[in-house]
């Protein structure tokens, strides 16, 4: 027996959840597995914060909590000066996703221990994001859209009238320049041509 499997041993297992819950068959799955078989401190975290949350327990796991119930660190332990959580808590997570990736590919429920957190998240595999425990589901609203057509308000029409007002002037004002260009441009044409002939 190595060193971990004795300090687990000497350790009060968690209560097991209901069996004919599928995220706790899940998680005994998991624990069975080969990479939790050989971890029995990661077995033992996931169990636990498992069974709080099935059991509706899930404000009361913390870092302290689980340092204290799954670690056996004694009570009033400082949690700054003791990071072995948060190094397990890593690990966890990693095993985790080896689980999903490996043995448990086809398992129909995923869970995951979020980033910053201790409280598991169950969801569907097909889910495209995890849905927490008592997460309430709402229903998104259709992105709105812009108007595809102008509103027909007695302001837009007065805007649209403007601008094309503005349109008409600055087209006759193009063509009305273009018209002076050319004149100028046959009259100095002629006065050339004169000089260049000269007098009879």
């Amino acid at each position: 027996m190595t060193s971990e499997q004795a300090v687990v041993a000497s350790m009060r297992l968690p209560d097991p959840a209901p069996e004919d819950d599928p995220r706790s068959q899940l998680v005994q799955r998991i624990i069975a597995s080969s990479g939790f078989a050989r971890a029995p401190l990661l077995s033992r975290f996931l169990q636990y914060v498992c069974v709080e949350t099935i059991e509706g327990r899930q404000e009361e796991i913390s870092e302290y909590q689980v340092g204290v119930q799954v670690f056996d660190r004694p009570q009033g332990y400082r949690t700054i000066e003791d990071n072995i959580v948060r190094n397990y808590a890593r690990q966890l997570r990693k095993r985790l996703s080896e689980y999903f990736e490996t043995e448990g590919r086809l398992e129909p429920l995923r869970v995951q221990i979020p980033l910053g957190g201790y409280v598991p998240e169950f969801f569907p595999a097909s889910s495209e994001r995890p849905v927490s425990v008592g997460e309430r589901k709402t229903v998104l609203e259709p992105a709105q859209t812009l108007p595809t057509t102008l509103p027909s308000t007695p302001a837009a029409r007065r805007f649209v009238t403007f601008f094309k007002r503005i349109a008409l002037m600055l087209i006759y004002s193009a063509a009305l320049v273009s018209l002076t260009c050319s004149g100028l441009q046959s009259k100095m044409a002629g006065t050339a041509m004169d000089a260049i002939s000269g007098p009879n």
